[in-house]
């Protein structure tokens, strides 16, 4: 695969994942009462930190609810897994062309890393979906 192509699959490849965790994100705070469309804007900026948010946040009217141990878990392990994948990614030089760059992150140990990222993300996300609360749970 050419770089050029890399590239254009992996920025179509984050946007998708960034509107379905968005997706994921504003479902559970509805589900908790607050306003979907407002969780689903702010995961667009940072999903990760309204993920967060919202596994930590109570159920409106609801103030004997507790944050469900295994969504803080996933949310937790998902983190480690995240982080260690995108702490394996190569160092590179400022001084390399695009051409270079993507070359780079186009290699099997990148394209590795960037999975062994992906894998933790989805574990994070998992920890939000996990925290959906039904009407009866």
């Amino acid at each position: 695969m050419d770089p050029l192509t890399f590239a254009t699959v992996g920025l179509f490849g984050l946007v998708g994942f960034n509107i379905a965790a968005a997706w994921v994100t504003g479902r559970t705070a509805r589900s908790k009462g607050y306003k979907f469309a407002a969780f689903f804007v702010f995961s667009l900026v940072s999903w990760f930190i309204t993920a967060v948010v919202a596994v930590f946040i109570k159920p409106k009217g609801d103030k004997s609810a507790k944050t469900r141990l295994n969504s803080v878990v996933m949310l937790a392990i998902g983190t480690v897994v995240e982080f260690t994948g995108l702490g394996m990614l190569p160092e590179v030089s400022e001084n390399l062309t695009d051409e270079q760059l993507l070359e780079i992150f186009a290699s099997q140990s990148s394209v590795g890393a960037i999975a062994v990222a992906l894998a933790g993300a989805l574990i994070v996300v998992g920890g939000v979906a996990n925290d959906y609360r039904s009407n009866n749970a």
